[in-house]
């Protein structure tokens, strides 16, 4: 008799225990104190790291704080045309960050990924993480390449990026963002990228042009920037396979020719036997003499 007693008070504490915490957690959703006040977004451009917090009142740069390392901001370029505000005021625990994080992704295809984090009583972290560009398509708009073979638009000059042009794609695809291709062309291009940035002499040069006309012909235009004033280009003929190969020995061929690389005007690496053309010299020479006359 007296344990029931004892059980029959713990079960009537209980309850009134969570009648308690049922009305003060009803109290706090009816104050509005897990509604959306803030959403702070992370802001990072070459060594400086920002925070935009965005309220009803609208958006204000902070400059950077504590909160930095709350956030992870590893994008380039900034948020102005992404905005979480239709957020404000939302309970936040009806969000579904993860929804939102996926609706935000297929409308900016120049973002890879979106981190969203909750932080109570009423903030939302937003980290947008950018495609890094690698090269680029001219049509009727630029489109940039990243490394996994994604397009997106670009908003930036490719120039100010200084982008290899890719030539030799426009009748083999209908460039739409936030797709991956991965056909032949598309994969040799990210190959003879990847092969230059690793290639401790050609990643000296600049890499200005991919011509790509089938999976077994592609051809390079590259910047020679040791020439005095007008950086000098020369051609580079590759084919369309073994490629680190090649470029190990085109490395071999510049070291071999540096000092004639501005009378260069290709190399042709796709024969067993290297092939070296220099420019015609007496035709140029023809040609100013020419001008000068008239």
């Amino acid at each position: 008799m007296k344990k029931q007693k004892i059980g029959l008070g713990i079960l009537i504490i209980s309850l009134a225990i969570f009648f308690l915490l049922s009305y003060i957690w009803k109290a706090i959703n009816s104050s509005g104190y897990f509604k959306v006040k803030e959403i702070v977004y992370g802001i990072g451009k070459y060594k400086n790291t920002f925070l935009t917090t965005e309220t009803s009142q609208g958006r204000v740069l902070n400059s950077p704080t504590s909160l930095a390392n709350e956030v992870s901001c590893k994008n380039i370029g900034d948020t102005k045309r992404v905005s979480l505000s239709y957020l404000l005021d939302e309970d936040i625990f009806s969000i579904d960050l993860r929804k939102e994080a996926s609706l935000i992704l297929g409308s900016f295809p120049q973002y890879c990924q979106i981190k969203l984090v909750k932080v109570l009583p009423h903030r939302i972290f937003a980290d947008f993480i950018r495609r890094k560009p690698i090269a680029y398509l001219s049509g009727y708009r630029n489109f940039a390449l990243d490394e996994n073979g994604v397009l997106f638009y670009l908003s930036e000059e490719p120039e100010s990026l200084e982008l290899p042009l890719i030539l030799g794609l426009e009748n083999k695809l209908y460039p739409k963002p936030a797709q991956r291709y991965n056909f032949k062309e598309a994969v040799l291009v990210l190959d003879i990228i990847k092969a230059v940035g690793i290639n401790k002499v050609i990643k000296n040069f600049k890499l200005k042009k991919i011509k790509v006309t089938s999976p077994l012909s592609a051809t390079t235009v590259f910047l020679n920037p040791e020439s005095s004033l007008l950086p000098i280009p020369f051609e580079v003929r590759l084919g369309g396979s073994n490629i680190d190969a090649k470029f190990n020995i085109l490395a071999d061929l510049i070291t071999q020719e540096k000092a004639n690389l501005g009378r260069i005007e290709y190399f042709d690496l796709r024969f067993e036997e290297p092939v070296v053309k220099l420019k015609d010299t007496s035709q140029a020479h023809n040609r100013e003499r020419k001008n000068a006359k008239q």
